[in-house]
């Protein structure tokens, strides 16, 4: 403050050399990601001001990197003791135009709407359980206090099922709220197109005015730096004036290639893991997905078979129900498993070929630190006795074998420990967060 009490500006070289320390100490990656968008303001008493561009910056610097950006600001820059971050003043060159003025966007660049994937259609088990419920809460009352919300999971779990229900639930009980959902491949194609047709100012303000976006399947903007580009200011904009976000990719943020200031937005917020299925979530898919066909006649039989043998997707289950409709349509004949074993052999075959109880072992011993013969020796330290339990759980879900069959498989144990082994960890995975993300995780690698 100078002798009349006013708030000064502070010296430009000491400010500098503070970056620079900031850079060195956290390195470059860091920097650019959150520091280098840091913008002195004044020193009022012994405080610094430090602008940020939204709160996103405000919270990650302040829950990360406080201590070491103050300490170097107070030892650089002569006359404060302490620091306060604020917001930066708007841009009033696009984003903070009234909403109103924007053009509804659902039709501008919105993918279109399954209308199979509701919220009434998905059926929930407990490998789906809490991001159905992640996604319930966003369609009830977004903004929420997760955001962004990022589901991530294999193929045909149900990712898009659950983006497109929240679209669907959000339009018909907020018909008033602008809803943005599209595939990040269409993404990129309007990005492109509209700089190509000189209307990127027009695609700009279409996402901008979104009350919630989504954008599926995230992983595809890998690569392209200036898609990535967009995407990073525009998800910073909708943060910074409380909008909320979805998104959903094959895998977790961190292991997607893209720009670390990008997966470290996409990490701010909710992250959740849609598991690969239960034997009891394919077997209720099966039996629901069945009534779509009531000419035909599937027992409960015929469906458990199916449920333990093809393990992989959605998808795959219905295309075995579609394949089965049609046969029977066109040949009228008793649905049992023989003829079930005959039409879908390929597919079958193939679930088969996916993953054996040796691989199991080596996997989950592998994880765990231990080796195969660990798995299958008689030691009882509790080092070995869970990733062997766990072993023993995975073979059941996983393959179709007995519990005769994958007792034998661990060095001739009685069924009964095998028995008791899949009821404990299935116990268990309620309770235990840890556990139940190890397994979650092992049957991802085991199953591709």
């Amino acid at each position: 403050m100078d002798r009349t009490g006013t708030p000064t500006t502070i010296d430009t070289h000491a400010w500098q050399k503070s970056l620079t320390q900031l850079k060195a100490k956290h390195g470059e990656k860091t920097f650019d990601a959150w520091l280098c968008y840091m913008e002195p303001k004044v020193v009022s008493g012994k405080t610094l001001e430090i602008a940020l561009p939204n709160a996103l910056h405000i919270n990650f610097i302040r829950a990360n990197l406080m201590q070491s950006v103050r300490g170097c600001m107070v030892s650089n820059i002569s006359g404060i003791e302490d620091i306060r971050f604020v917001l930066r003043a708007p841009d009033k060159s696009l984003g903070h135009v009234k909403r109103e003025a924007f053009p509804p966007p659902r039709d501008q660049v919105s993918s279109p709407l399954d209308q199979r994937y509701t919220f009434d259609n998905f059926m929930v088990g407990r490998p789906n359980q809490f991001c159905h419920a992640a996604a319930k809460r966003v369609a009830a009352s977004f903004p929420t206090e997760f955001n962004p919300l990022f589901i991530h999971g294999g193929v045909g779990l149900g990712k898009t099922h659950l983006l497109q229900a929240i679209a669907w639930d959000v339009r018909q009980n907020r018909p008033d709220a602008r809803v943005v959902y599209l595939s990040a491949e269409r993404f990129v194609h309007a990005f492109v197109t509209s700089i190509q047709s000189g209307k990127i100012a027009d695609f700009k303000r279409t996402l901008r005015s979104a009350d919630l976006l989504m954008i599926d399947d995230i992983q595809f903007i890998a690569g392209k730096d200036s898609t990535q580009e967009e995407f990073f200011h525009t998800f910073n904009f909708l943060i910074d004036e409380g909008r909320q976000m979805v998104f959903s990719g094959d895998r977790p943020p961190g292991d997607i290639d893209l720009e670390e200031r990008v997966r470290s937005r996409l990490s701010s917020g909710l992250v959740v893991d849609v598991h690969p299925m239960d034997y009891e979530l394919r077997l209720s898919i099966l039996i629901a997905k069945a009534r779509q066909y009531p000419k035909l006649d599937i027992g409960e039989e015929v469906l458990a078979y199916l449920a333990r043998n093809l393990t992989t997707s959605v998808r795959e289950l219905e295309g075995a129900l579609l394949k089965i409709n049609a046969h029977v349509d066109i040949s009228p004949q008793d649905v049992n498993i023989d003829l079930v074993r005959d039409l879908l052999q390929d597919m079958l075959r193939g679930a088969s070929r996916r993953t054996t109880m040796r691989e199991i072992q080596t996997v989950t011993a592998d994880h765990y630190g231990l080796k195969r013969v660990d798995l299958l020796s008689r030691r009882r330290t509790q080092k070995i006795v869970r990733p062997r339990q766990v072993a023993m759980y995975l073979c059941k879900q996983i393959t179709t074998k007995s519990l005769p069959e994958i007792a034998r498989a661990f060095d001739g144990r009685d069924h009964t420990t095998v028995m008791y082994a899949v009821r404990k960890i299935d116990s268990l995975r309620k309770e235990d967060a840890e556990l139940d993300a190890d397994i979650g995780l092992l049957l991802r690698r085991l199953q591709g």
